[in-house]
């Protein structure tokens, strides 16, 4: 049984800068050559809030994403490998996370989180790391012919529980946030708390 991996402390505590550097990516003002979709400049990284997007993939997300967007595994593979390679580091004494571009220091875990935390009332932000990190590969993933490898790769599965319970359940993006989109062989459903994202509609 694979161990249990905190996604969201590992998002705030390891520098995207350093995992961009680690995979060999040459940023320059904040962009980067995406490797896999063969576009110059398509990568751009956020030093605010520790996050990139693909322009070319249509891509946004943490450390975590680009990982596994380089790489082209799934969200646990990739937060495993950054556990082991930047948490293990830091145990050990050395910087995991090196001064940004333009001498910007990255931001402390305390001051992610405390960025990052809601208001007073206020629902906790969608994570769709820790949402794929609960999906499963079952059959009525491979029904719709994908391999336990790309669904894994593409954080595509079956949840088991909570408001999308009993859907195989596919990551969409609304230009700068992911979300999830749930399908029971019937029909389409988005969760409550997705209510920001515009519901697809059947054609007539």
């Amino acid at each position: 049984m694979p161990y249990k991996l905190d996604f969201k402390k590992l998002a705030e505590e390891i520098d995207i800068f350093a995992v961009a550097k680690s995979l060999d990516l040459t940023i320059t003002k904040d962009r980067a050559t995406c490797p896999v979709c063969d576009s110059e400049r398509s990568l751009q990284f956020f030093a605010d809030s520790n996050s990139f997007r693909c322009h070319s993939a249509e891509l946004s997300g943490d450390c975590i994403s680009l990982y596994a967007h380089i790489n082209g595994v799934g969200m646990y593979q990739a937060a495993k490998v950054l556990s082991e390679q930047f948490q293990t580091a830091e145990a050990a004494g050395r910087s995991t996370s090196p001064q940004k571009p333009g001498g910007v220091p990255p931001p402390s875990a305390s001051t992610a989180a405390a960025r990052e935390a809601p208001k007073k009332g206020q629902p906790a932000p969608f994570d769709p790391a820790k949402f794929a990190s609960r999906l499963e590969y079952t059959d009525e993933v491979k029904a719709l012919g994908l391999t336990e490898e790309q669904a894994q790769r593409f954080g595509i599965g079956y949840c088991a529980t909570g408001s999308l319970r009993g859907f195989v359940c596919f990551p969409i993006t609304d230009g700068t946030e992911t979300h999830y989109l749930g399908w029971n062989g019937e029909e389409f459903k988005l969760p409550k708390w997705q209510s920001n994202v515009v519901p697809l509609k059947r054609r007539a």
